[in-house]
């Protein structure tokens, strides 16, 4: 895939590599935080160190606002709201549906491999919470990890290499608390996985939309959602068996945002004049 040209009114996304350097810097006192604090302090078992999740968002402030001053540091926050990029309500919903999809794949596949798993509880009545807290917390980390990283790294590599880089990143910046969670070796190589394929997933989501931030935040948010809902309470969520089933999420997410762009440029060639 050719990269990604530049377009008008790109303000972000000019300092990957100093972006990258001052997230693992910035994020470090948090995952310290992580061993020494007592854990319940946050919800949904969520450690301490989960406070890091607005470190990419500030560090892309800190950059574009070195960069291009309040004007462009305006734009790059506003992405948040561009739900307007968005044409039509299918892709929305192709957003909100893949991590169900996948939620309940990796239940049915543990239960035919063969795991002990309770009766499952699915918790509704914290979903308006877990939504609040969720959508925060991904604006936090895709206003720098969509709204900043990723159309440099595009325009340089094309999409799927991107995607694969800022995936790799991404879930590197996981591992130490993963870790202070006390995840085993084959949990966090697992979550490894399946971070990068969402990655590829956000991405793809993300050009599909021409460049909205805004589907990238309810992509992540969803992904969060669906594993604190997981039964019971997150309890059971197996990285192994949702890697597996993101594999051909990822080729059906292909498949499908293709053959929309496909139609889209059809109906396009097709009208008068």
């Amino acid at each position: 895939m050719t990269a990604t040209p530049r377009r008008a009114g790109d303000t972000t996304g000019h300092a990957p590599a100093t972006f990258v350097v001052l997230l693992l810097m910035m994020s470090l006192p948090f995952w310290v935080l992580g061993f020494v604090a007592p854990s319940g302090l946050l919800p949904y078992g969520l450690p301490v160190s989960a406070l890091m999740t607005f470190v990419p968002m500030l560090v892309a402030i800190i950059l574009t606002a070195r960069r291009g001053g309040w004007r462009s540091t305006k734009t790059l926050l506003g992405r948040a709201f561009d739900v307007r990029r968005i044409a039509g309500a299918r892709l929305l919903l192709l957003a909100v549906s893949i991590m169900p999809v996948v939620a309940v794949s990796s239940w049915f596949l543990m239960r035919l491999l063969g795991y002990p798993l309770p009766s499952p509880h699915i918790a509704w009545i914290a979903l308006p919470a877990m939504l609040l807290v969720y959508v925060v917390g991904a604006v936090g980390e895709e206003i720098g990890w969509t709204g900043y990283l990723t159309d440099p790294l595009q325009r340089r590599f094309g999409e799927l290499p991107a995607a694969l880089i800022i995936g790799a990143v991404w879930q590197a910046w996981h591992i130490v608390p993963f870790y202070a969670m006390g995840r085993s070796v084959t949990w966090i190589s697992a979550q490894f996985v399946a971070g990068v394929l969402l990655r590829i997933i956000i991405v793809r989501l993300y050009n599909q939309a021409n460049r909205s931030v805004f589907i990238a935040i309810v992509f992540h948010t969803c992904i969060n959602v669906s594993f604190s809902l997981f039964p019971n309470e997150g309890s059971h969520f197996d990285p192994v068996t949702t890697a597996i089933s993101l594999v051909a999420v990822v080729v059906t997410v292909q498949v499908v945002t293709y053959e929309m762009t496909y139609r889209s440029r059809v109906r396009a060639t097709a009208r008068p004049g």
